[in-house]
């Protein structure tokens, strides 16, 4: 019963892609060659700009975790007593 479903959503699905392929080929035909590719070039560098930042705003929040990641706690003096009076205190980063 699930494969009928998912035939018939698959054979709607091919139906409404080959009747909107008719549509936008019929469109490009009404508004001739260089009006089509006016508009297919604004679509793509839409796209592309569009592209461009969300690769720019994932690198920024990428490199604020790396940023963090990299720079930790700050270093903590540790000393017993003892060491304290033989000698400085050294710097051990966990």
């Amino acid at each position: 019963m699930r494969r009928m479903f998912w035939v018939g959503v698959g054979a709607v699905a091919g139906f409404y892609a080959a009747r909107r392929g008719e549509k936008v080929v019929d469109d490009a035909r009404e508004r001739g060659l260089g009006a089509t590719v006016g508009l297919a070039t604004t679509k793509v560098a839409t796209a592309t700009m569009t592209t461009a930042k969300a690769v720019v705003g994932v690198g920024a929040a990428a490199g604020s975790r790396a940023r963090s990641r990299t720079t930790g706690p700050p270093a903590v003096a540790v000393t017993s007593p003892e060491a304290a009076a033989a000698r400085p205190p050294r710097e051990v980063r966990p």
